[in-house]
C-alpha cells in the first residue's frame, strides 16, 4: 500500500506540473494579446496626428507604484493560500517552487496590465476630444425621435422624473452615477490582485477590446451629444429644456457645464470630450456584470443591479437617450463573449484539476 500511494503521489505531482506548463503557456498568450492590442490602438491614435491625455513614463510610473502595493497583496494571499492547502487540508498541490514560474509572471503582469489600463483611458480621451475632427455631431435628432418611438411616443427620462419622490430619486440616481469612476477603478484593481492569472488577462483584453469598438469607432461613427447638449448641437434649446431644469442644482448638471466649456475652450479637464452613442458608462458596467455571472451567481446579481442604476441614472440625469444604453449593453455582452469564447477554444477552462487517476487516496495505510 505504501508503494502504492508513493507511485499515486508522483503521478500526481508529475500532472501538477505539466498542468502549470500548459497554464503558464496560455497566460503568456493572453497577455501578449492585450499588449499587441493595446499597441496597436496606440500606434493608430499616433498615426492619425492624436496625442493620449498622459505621457507614457508618467502612466508607467502610476502602474509601477500601484503594482507594488497589489503584488504585495497577491504574495501574502498566495503564501496564506498555500499554508491552508497544505497544512489544514492536507492536500498535496503545486510547491512554491513548482509555482514560482507561475506566480513571477502573475506578478509582472499586474504592472503590465495596471499601464495598459491607465494608456487605454488616455489613448481613448484622445479620441474622444477629436470626434469632431472626423465626423459633425449629426446623430442626436435621429436617435431622439427613436428614443421616443419606442418608449410608447415619449422621451422615457418623463417616465422617470412622473415617478414619486422625484427630488429624492434624482438625488439619489445623482450620487450613484457619480461614483461610476471609483466603481470601475476598483474592479480594475481587484481584478488585478484576484483573478486566476488565465482570466484576468481576458478580462482586460475583453476590457480593451470593449473600449477600442465601443468608446472610439462607434462613438466616432455615431457621433452625438445626448439629451444634454442637443440644444448646443442642434440649435433646439427646447427640445430637452424641462429634463435640464429637472436637473439643476445636481452633480451632474454641474459636471455637465463645465465639460461642454472645457470642450469648447479646449481647456485641459479630465476626459473633457464630448460623446453619448454608446454610453461607456453602462457598457463598462455591464461588462463586469457579465463576468460576475461567470465567477459567481452574487457578483453577477451586484454588477447587474449596479449597471441598471446606472443606466436609469444616465437617462434620467440627461447624459444620454435610452438607446446609448441599449446598444452599450450589447457591446459589452459580445466583448465579453468574443474572449469567453476565445478563452474556451484555446483550453483556458479545461485540465481544472489533476487527472482523478493520479489524485492520491486520502487514506495512509
Amino acid at each position: 500500500m505504501l508503494a502504492s500511494r508513493g507511485v499515486s503521489l508522483a503521478l500526481y505531482q508529475r500532472s501538477v506540473e505539466a498542468r502549470v506548463d500548459k497554464d503558464l503557456k496560455r497566460v503568456l498568450y493572453w497577455h501578449g494579446g492585450f499588449v499587441a492590442l493595446l499597441g496597436g490602438y496606440y500606434v493608430v491614435t499616433l498615426a492619425v496626428g492624436l496625442e493620449p491625455r498622459e505621457p507614457l513614463k508618467d502612466s508607467l510610473v502610476t502602474a509601477l507604484r500601484v503594482g507594488a502595493v497589489l503584488a504585495a497583496v497577491r504574495i501574502v494571499l498566495e503564501l496564506a493560500r498555500h499554508a491552508v492547502s497544505s497544512r489544514l487540508l492536507h492536500r498535496p498541490g503545486p510547491t512554491l517552487r513548482q509555482r514560482a514560474p507561475r506566480l513571477g509572471l502573475y506578478l509582472i503582469g499586474i504592472p503590465v496590465l495596471a499601464f495598459g489600463f491607465f494608456v487605454m483611458f488616455d489613448t481613448h480621451a484622445a479620441w474622444k476630444v477629436a470626434i469632431p475632427q472626423f465626423v459633425p455631431f449629426g446623430w442626436d435628432p435621429p436617435l431622439a425621435r427613436f428614443d421616443a418611438l419606442i418608449h410608447l411616443g415619449t422621451d422615457p427620462w418623463r417616465w422617470s422624473h412622473a415617478l414619486p419622490l422625484r427630488n429624492a430619486l434624482t438625488l439619489g440616481l445623482d450620487g450613484v452615477y457619480m461614483l461610476w469612476y471609483y466603481s470601475v477603478a476598483g474592479t480594475a484593481m481587484v481584478a488585478l490582485a484576484l483573478l486566476p492569472e488565465d482570466r484576468r488577462a481576458r478580462f482586460f483584453v475583453g476590457f480593451l477590446l470593449l473600449w477600442i469598438t465601443a468608446g472610439t469607432v462607434a462613438a466616432i461613427a455615431l457621433a452625438s451629444g445626448g439629451p444634454v447638449y442637443y440644444g448646443y448641437l442642434t440649435g433646439d434649446p427646447d427640445r430637452f429644456a424641462a429634463l435640464l431644469d429637472a436637473v439643476d442644482g445636481t452633480f451632474a448638471r454641474a459636471l455637465q457645464e463645465e465639460l461642454w466649456t472645457a470642450f469648447m475652450t479646449e481647456r485641459d479637464v479630465a476626459y473633457r470630450g464630448v460623446s453619448a452613442m454608446p454610453s461607456m458608462h453602462v457598457a463598462a458596467i455591464l461588462y463586469f456584470a457579465a463576468w460576475g455571472w461567470s465567477l459567481h451567481p452574487a457578483l453577477g446579481v451586484l454588477g447587474t443591479a449596479y449597471g441598471l442604476l446606472i443606466f436609469w441614472g444616465s437617462v434620467h440625469l440627461g447624459w444620454h437617450y435610452a438607446v446609448d444604453g441599449y446598444v452599450a449593453a450589447a457591446f459589452a455582452l459580445v466583448c465579453w463573449a468574443v474572449v469567453r469564447v476565445k478563452g474556451q477554444r484555446t483550453g483556458q477552462n479545461s485540465v481544472r484539476g489533476a487527472p482523478a487517476s493520479s489524485i492520491p487516496p486520502s487514506g495512509s495505510s
